[in-house]
């Protein structure tokens, strides 16, 4: 059953309280938007008070009414006291631009919000627009049935006994309102945060005489792609200039004079100085090796979409599944064009709830670690559901880097997804070992100098000169059966 629309109980817990924000109080209140890279995210509001605003307030739990709030899918905690603070909180998630503006209506005095993504190459633009309307004075926030289960007041507090005590309210409430993107926000409006470049800060009072627009941007640059293509324009000019200048001796210089030849011995070619290696990164993949999938997407993705409603064939979820794992789909408009119906977030949980922990992974991490080896993830996947396994199985403690191809914009075998690794952890690429189950991956690391270990080929499988585990036990006992080819990196 669809829940019910709620914005009044909001107003209560935004204003209700926050108007005690005077000289004699300290109260605060807080409107939090939180985007994240899929467009996904949160909003939160928060409000603290000190003990003389609690006691102007009395019964903060009753005067709130929350009830409202978590019926229509808010999570609201508190209240909690810290530093001499009661704090409540209420958060709702949204999974999509859409959603973000239903959310934020709920609110009461925030309107037609617009979030957008633009992709281009290795760069990555969001644009968040609305406005925030406290014209209206502190009846915007309530309403006829509002007032009438508060008792005639709009945010259920006596506000005439208030200002006939404290003075005007509209004059001694203020708002804050939060923006955090997945870069650095730029906006005419608002002031940047002196403690994050990622969050724009705008400031309201209900004595506004017109609404605040709220209008920002942030911009994701990927260095790797743009690397890349740089050092590939370089080369190509230089290849022609070197051709021009070849083919202009040809034609301009004399002929060379006959001469007697002369042989001489040969000349026996000096081999090339090895490179020194010093394994210092285990580079593991993700779907398949970290977490037991095996054919992630035959196995697990394309049956549960199936089981949820989907009727397009194998390959046309398999290509709406590479556009998300390249960042240019969210779930939600993964999941909407597979042809699911539902919320992204419950039928991202549900898709996840399959995905479990390889056999003795933990293990294997926490012993690469206690031998001073660092750890990373390089993997094809959502980062939206690679988060969601982060904090399922509590990996941050054991894996220092996280790299997924829909953050950084570029999927293994591609080169750029192994650059996007060295520039991340600063660790040579002739200094990582790599674990995947595609050999294709491994075929583009070793070429690239990385040492290589196939994690539980097929049995019929071709041989090849990466050397192979069955799991991650075999990396601390029995050697696996294949042997490793001596000219390769180790």
């Amino acid at each position: 059953m669809r829940r019910p629309r709620v914005h009044f109980s909001f107003g209560v817990i935004v204003l209700g309280v926050a108007m005690l924000v005077l000289s004699a109080c300290n109260a605060r209140a807080e409107v939090v938007i939180e985007v994240e890279e899929d467009l996904s995210g949160t909003v939160t509001v928060d409000v603290s008070l000190d003990d003389a605003a609690l006691e102007r307030v009395g019964d903060l739990q009753n005067q709130l009414r929350t009830a409202d709030l978590v019926d229509g899918g808010w999570t609201v905690a508190g209240p909690t006291t810290l530093d001499g603070l009661t704090t409540v909180t209420a958060t709702k998630p949204f999974a999509s631009a859409d959603q973000l503006d239903q959310v934020l209506s709920e609110v009461g005095f925030f309107r037609e919000f617009s979030l957008t993504r633009d992709r281009s190459f290795a760069q990555t633009e969001y644009n968040l627009t609305g406005t925030a309307d406290l014209t209206g004075g502190v009846e915007r926030l309530g309403d006829s049935r509002l007032a009438q289960l508060l008792g005639g007041s709009p945010v259920g507090i006596d506000l005439d006994a208030l200002e006939a005590d404290i003075g005007p309210l509209a004059e001694a409430t203020d708002l804050t309102v939060r923006l955090r993107m997945p870069a650095e926000v730029e906006s005419d409006g608002g002031e940047m945060s002196p403690d994050d470049a990622d969050v724009r800060v705008w400031t309201m009072r209900l004595d506004d005489t017109s609404p605040t627009v709220i209008d920002a941007s942030a911009t994701q640059s990927f260095l790797g792609p743009r690397l890349w293509m740089l050092l590939a324009g370089v080369f190509v000019v230089l290849t022609v200039a070197s051709v021009l200048y070849l083919l202009f001796r040809r034609l301009t210089d004399p002929p060379a004079p006959q001469t007697e030849v002369h042989a001489a011995p040969l000349a026996v070619p000096q081999r090339p100085e090895p490179v020194e290696r010093k394994l210092e990164l285990v580079v593991v993949d993700g779907m398949g090796v970290l977490f037991r999938t095996g054919d992630n997407l035959g196995r697990l993705l394309v049956p549960f979409a199936r089981s949820r409603g989907a009727t397009l064939e194998h390959e046309e979820i398999a290509e709406l599944y590479r556009q998300a794992s390249m960042g240019r789909l969210s779930t939600a408009e993964f999941w909407a064009g597979c042809g699911i119906d539902g919320d992204a977030a419950e039928l991202n949980a549900a898709y996840l709830d399959q995905v479990e922990l390889s056999d003795g992974a933990e293990d294997f991490l926490r012993r690469t670690n206690e031998s001073g080896l660092r750890v990373a993830v390089l993997t094809n996947s959502v980062n939206s559901w690679v988060q969601g396994l982060r904090q399922r199985y509590e990996l941050d403690d054991l894996i220092e880097f996280w790299l997924v191809s829909s953050a950084i914009g570029t999927r293994k075998p591609d080169s750029a997804a192994y650059e996007a690794l060295r520039r991340t952890s600063g660790v040579p690429l002739h200094n990582c070992l790599m674990i995947d189950d595609h050999v294709e991956h491994l075929d583009a690391a070793r070429r690239l100098g990385m040492s290589t270990v196939w994690f539980d080929p097929p049995p019929d499988a071709e041989a090849t000169d990466h050397r192979t585990v069955t799991d991650f036990a075999s990396f601390f006992g029995k050697r696996s059966t294949a042997a490793a080819n001596e000219g390769a990196p180790s």
